[in-house]
């Protein structure tokens, strides 16, 4: 099988946080090495196209298996604003040329953010779900604030030359409860200040460190298309329905002792996005018929993601269970207000 790595990055800071700090970590054993021993690996590197001569592409080379290729995509017209919505845009741009591109080699792709670190053993886990017969394996990615978390990465985490960072799923679940993004700290369910974009809705375990996650849009980490088409928006919002079949086709990671992505930010990045109000069934169902698809409301009511740093208990079932009547409530609101 081809693997196409897709990573799209511009300015000053993604391509530093994507070399230096996650990178690192899709070279530990079970990710990028253990790719290429399960097939033909190529890491696509999407750039603004004034930027591409400044690639490294020794460099990454010098840390990855020899066998996996490592090539530059100049994009024209992208990076040119740090404005969120010209960012998503930028990204769907390079995303579709990334389709495109995997299509004339009938490739998976594997979606990885710049900003992404991952849990070693993660790329192997959801390339055997491909290879089990699976097309999209879908994950959750949990925002952490960048300033506080790296210090504690390259402590417990990064080689002191950069050129590996080996994480395991439960250690790096540990390391970053104390690090959630506020925005993160808004979706959930008892946050005063909940999320104005409830795209996912968060309830702690008590007692556990750990977390249950409903999600509309999941990430695509990992992508086999039936169909090598064009997709509507992002491709957390439509990608899957365009590339692919039937439901059955999809695998959502829904334990971090699977696999497990955290992506950085920084602290202020999207405070427009935090409420000044407690979550409410009324406010979150007047969401959904505008930014969700069926498919997209499927995933919250059948999918809960557990991130955890220890065994599961008596506990996690009970949370799990207020967070499925909880879903069921508000999507059931939701659909009232669909035209039928």
């Amino acid at each position: 099988m081809n693997f196409d790595l897709i990573v799209a990055m511009w300015g000053d800071s993604y391509p530093l946080i994507f070399e230096r700090v996650a990178f690192p970590s899709l070279c530990a054993p079970g990710n990028i090495p253990a790719l290429a021993a399960a097939g033909r690996v190529t890491l696509w590197l999407y750039v603004p196209a004034g930027e591409a001569a400044g690639v490294d592409l020794e460099g990454y080379r010098a840390r990855l298996p020899a066998a996996v290729e490592v090539a530059v995509v100049p994009v024209a017209d992208i990076g040119g604003s740090n404005l969120v919505a010209r960012n998503y845009l930028d990204l769907s741009v390079c995303h579709r040329l990334a389709v495109a591109k995997a299509g004339e080699r009938n490739a998976a792709l594997c979606f990885l953010p710049a900003d992404g670190i991952w849990a070693d053993g993660s790329l192997r886990a959801m390339a055997a779900h491909l290879a089990a017969g699976r097309r999209a394996v879908l994950t959750n990615g949990i925002r952490i604030a960048a300033e506080t978390f790296l210090p504690v990465y390259i402590e417990r985490f990064l080689a002191p030359d950069l050129s590996v960072a080996r994480c395991p799923g439960r250690a790096l679940v540990a390391a970053v409860m104390p690090h959630l993004h506020r925005l993160t700290l808004s979706t959930m369910i008892d946050s005063p200040t909940f999320t104005t974009w409830p795209s996912l809705v968060t309830w702690p375990v008590a007692g556990e460190d750990g977390l249950i996650t409903r999600l509309f849009h999941l990430h695509p980490a990992m992508v086999w298309p039936r169909r090598y088409g064009d997709f509507t928006g992002t491709v957390d919002h439509g990608l899957i329905e365009a590339a692919m079949s039937r439901t059955d086709d999809i695998c959502v990671v829904t334990d971090s002792d699977e696999a497990l992505q955290v992506n950085l930010d920084v602290l202020g990045h999207r405070d427009d996005l935090i409420g000044t109000a407690p979550a409410s069934i009324e406010t979150i169902a007047a969401w959904i018929p505008t930014a969700t698809t069926p498919l997209h409301r499927w995933f919250f009511l059948n999918a809960p993601i557990r991130l955890h740093e220890r065994d599961l208990n008596t506990a996690w079932a009970a949370v799990e269970e207020r967070s499925r009547q909880f879903a069921a409530v508000v999507v059931a609101a939701a659909e009232r207000r669909l035209p039928h």
